[in-house]
C-alpha cells in the first residue's frame, strides 16, 4: 500500500515537471542579424524648415504559435543624450498591420510598455545574450497568421535630445514574415513622414529581434485546467514531505 501511495506521488511530480515546463514562454519569431546600424530611434525640439523632431522605428512580424505575446527581444543602444538632466525614456508598443504597414494611430496600440532609456548600453550589443527585452504583461493573445508590429518610440522627457539604435540587418530580406518601417524625419532637411513607411535607403532591410509566446492560458475561466493541475502538483509535494518524514 505505502509503495503504491509513493508511486502515485512520484507520477503526480513528474506531471508538475512537465507541466511547468509547457508554461515557459517560447521563441516564436527571430531575424538575428543585427550588423546593420541604419536609421535611429529619436526624440528631439522640432527644427529646421520641416520641423522634424525625431524619428520612429518599426518592424512588422507573423506570428507563428497560439498563445500569449509576452516579450520582444530587440538589438537596441543608446548613441547619444544631449542635456544635463537625465530623464528619456523609450515607449515600446504592439499595434495592428494595416494594410501591409503598422497601424498609424498610436491608441489603436494592443499592448504597452516603457523602460529609462538611459540604463542601456553605450556599445552595440555583442550577440543576442545583451540584447534588450522588451516585456508585456498582460502579454496578448495571439494566433497563427496573425501579423502584428513593435513600434518603439523615444521620449526625450527632461533631456534636450535623445537618440537610440535598434540595429538592423545587413542583408536584403532576411525575414519573408515582415518588413523594418520608419516614421517622422531625423534631418532638418528631411521632410517628415506622417504615416509609417519602408526605409528609403535600404527598403529590404529587417529590424534584429526575437518574440516570445507564453503557450499557459492567462488567469480565467480559461484556466481552470491549469490551475487545477497546479492544486495537484502542490498536494503531491506536500504528499512528498510526509512521505520523507515517515521515512
Amino acid at each position: 500500500m505505502a509503495m503504491a501511495f509513493r508511486r502515485l506521488v512520484w507520477t503526480a511530480l513528474f506531471a508538475c515537471v512537465a507541466l511547468d515546463t509547457s508554461a515557459a514562454p517560447m521563441v516564436d519569431q527571430q531575424q538575428l542579424d543585427d550588423a546593420g546600424t541604419g536609421p535611429v530611434v529619436s526624440d528631439f525640439p522640432p527644427l529646421g524648415e520641416f520641423g522634424a523632431n525625431g524619428l520612429d522605428g518599426a518592424q512588422t512580424f507573423t506570428v507563428g504559435a497560439t498563445g500569449y505575446l509576452v516579450r520582444v527581444d530587440v538589438p537596441l543602444w543608446l548613441l547619444t543624450t544631449i542635456g544635463d538632466t537625465p530623464g528619456a525614456r523609450l515607449d515600446y508598443d504592439l499595434r495592428p498591420v494595416v494594410a501591409g504597414a503598422p497601424a498609424d494611430d498610436d491608441g489603436q496600440a494592443l499592448a504597452t510598455g516603457s523602460i529609462d532609456a538611459e540604463s542601456l548600453s553605450t556599445m552595440a550589443p555583442a550577440g543576442t545574450g545583451e540584447w534588450t527585452a522588451l516585456r508585456f504583461s498582460p502579454g496578448i493573445a495571439v494566433t497563427p497568421g496573425e501579423q502584428l508590429a513593435l513600434a518603439l518610440i523615444a521620449n526625450r522627457g527632461t533631456r534636450d535630445d535623445v537618440t537610440l539604435v535598434w540595429n538592423y540587418s545587413a542583408a536584403d530580406d532576411p525575414y519573408a514574415g515582415g518588413s523594418l518601417f520608419v516614421r517622422g524625419s531625423n534631418a532638418s532637411n528631411v521632410p517628415v513622414l506622417l504615416s509609417w513607411a519602408a526605409l528609403a535607403s535600404n527598403p529590404l532591410r529587417d529590424r534584429g529581434f526575437i518574440t516570445y509566446v507564453d503557450p499557459a492560458p492567462e488567469p480565467g475561466a480559461a484556466a481552470a485546467e491549469p490551475v487545477a493541475a497546479a492544486t495537484l502538483c502542490l498536494l503531491a509535494k506536500r504528499a512528498r514531505s510526509r512521505v520523507r518524514s515517515r521515512g
